[in-house]
């Protein structure tokens, strides 16, 4: 996190940070659907999910397109 700070500055990490919440949410959520789908509902919370993982593909999409929060695009404007 101090890097991406460093490197996007305060707006920025503040918004791969949001991002990296935002992806780990989903990838928890896919995970406990096929664990559920499996029958397997038991040993989920034993899983780890490491954020820095989320917070790397959350720095990538910064670097490749770092104004996907505040795109007019997004809005219809």
């Amino acid at each position: 996190m101090a890097m991406l700070g460093a490197w996007f500055g305060l707006r920025g990490a503040l918004e791969s940070f949001i991002l990296a919440v935002l992806l780990a949410c989903l990838a928890a959520i896919v995970w406990l659907v096929i664990l559920t789908v499996r029958r397997n509902t038991g040993d989920w919370a034993k899983m780890p999910l490491p954020l820095g993982t989320f917070l790397c593909a959350a720095g990538l999409i910064e670097v490749f397109y770092p104004d996907w929060l505040l795109n007019p695009a997004h809005f219809g404007l």
